[in-house]
């Protein structure tokens, strides 16, 4: 996925690489959400969950994707901005902006992929241990 991200940020319009690097970064997020198998915010299920679960799911849900979109944004805005710069400077700053776009997507992707999978874990371990008591 991240690899989808590059060849976007060799556009010479401002804005376009960013734009299309927080799109890819939320539509991939919720679909980890789905794929982890992570309940919705409305669920019965969702409603049992501690406090500090709920918080760490909401932070991935598609009605917060905005949000989502808007953290993300503030925290790679360097490397947003860095990627937006370098792509002015003639072929080597098509390949750079391409390169920290995929090395930036992947990172955070990558990140959010250890944190649901963290959430997922604790949500079956809280499971199997109501189960078996």
């Amino acid at each position: 996925m991240a690899a989808a991200t590059a060849p976007s940020s060799a556009i010479p319009i401002p804005g376009v690489g960013a734009a299309v690097d927080l799109a890819l970064i939320v539509e991939e997020v919720v679909q980890y959400r789905k794929l982890f198998g992570l309940p919705g915010n409305d669920s019965e299920e969702f409603k049992k969950l501690d406090e500090a679960l709920k918080g760490r799911l909401l932070r991935y849900s598609i009605k917060t994707a905005m949000k989502l979109a808007a953290e993300i944004a503030s925290e790679l805005a360097l490397e947003l901005g860095v990627e937006e710069v370098v792509k002015y400077i003639p072929i080597a700053g098509t390949i750079l902006a391409c390169a920290i776009s995929a090395t930036l997507t992947s990172r955070y992707l990558i990140r959010c992929i250890n944190e649901l999978e963290e959430v997922a874990l604790l949500i079956m371990d809280t499971e199997t241990a109501r189960v078996y008591r």
